[in-house]
């Protein structure tokens, strides 16, 4: 089941207990209600970063464009695009590496000579076209490379706030009068 269809799931369920709730006021009712309210929330809570973080991926990147001449943006786009694509290749080259060296330690020789031929002069042309492509993109890498680690403290942060959390339900579970409010009386 996908995070939407489980949160759909989990909002029937409580709007099942809280009907039942609503025909029979009594205190497991209300207890229940509360429990599945606190599961809704905690589940809200914890995807709330990584949502936040593909909607604003670019935020910050987006905001210094908006203040540059049209030119100019299409040229930093232009290279961010480029720098974007050579990230891409390098990861292909270190994967290329990683089986060079797995080949030469085992001593099969299962790749073609063609290959170990050329490979350091593609390595030279890889790693001299990437350090161009990131001294040009460096305003893209600076700008958005600090908010994604600030992302990423904070991810860490809340992901041990979250045991954290998780350790004191489970505490207090075995109390559920110190998690749950007093039930209150209709008046109507």
């Amino acid at each position: 089941m996908s995070w939407n269809q489980n949160l759909i799931q989990k909002f029937y369920e409580l709007d099942k207990v809280y009907f039942k709730f609503k025909k029979d006021r009594s205190k497991e009712k209300w207890d229940d209600i509360w429990i599945k309210l606190k599961s809704i929330n905690y589940d809200i809570n914890k995807d709330y970063f990584s949502i936040q973080g593909s909607l604003y991926n670019d935020y910050h990147w987006r905001k210094f464009l908006t203040k540059r001449n049209y030119l100019l943006k299409f040229l930093m786009e232009i290279l961010v695009l480029c720098y974007k694509t050579m990230v891409f290749i390098v990861s292909i080259w270190v994967l290329m590496l990683y089986i060079l060296l797995c080949d030469r330690i085992t001593g099969q020789k299962g790749l073609p000579n063609i290959i170990i031929n050329y490979f350091p002069k593609i390595s030279y042309f890889v790693i001299i076209i990437f350090s161009i492509c990131v001294i040009f993109a460096f305003p893209y890498i600076i700008i958005n490379g600090d908010y994604k680690r600030q992302n990423k403290i904070l991810m860490k942060i809340d992901a041990f706030l979250n045991k954290l959390f998780i350790a004191l339900i489970n505490k207090k579970t075995n109390n559920k009068e110190d998690n749950i409010p007093p039930m209150y009386d209709r008046n109507w």
